[in-house]
């Protein structure tokens, strides 16, 4: 892979790439490439093919789980 250096990034906007770095559970270098990605439509994912995909996903459980159950687990889980 390339790799590219960035220089003289203003205080301001290294703080916010950072903060959504933290928040996304990414380090700064792959929220940058995301970022990237995202701004030119790289990896722009197809909210259909999303939705199709969570689907599949959910009908390979046998069992379903209520926000209920959701709750309980977590409340639980603190004990």
């Amino acid at each position: 892979m390339s790799a590219i250096t960035l220089k003289n990034i203003p205080k301001g906007l290294h703080e916010v790439l950072r903060h959504n770095a933290d928040n996304h559970r990414r380090s700064l270098n792959n929220e940058i490439i995301f970022f990237l990605e995202e701004a030119l439509g790289i990896k722009n994912r197809n909210t259909q093919n999303f939705l199709e995909e969570a689907k599949n996903m959910r009908n390979k459980f046998k069992f379903r789980i209520s926000e209920k159950d959701i709750t309980n687990f977590k409340a639980a889980g603190r004990k």
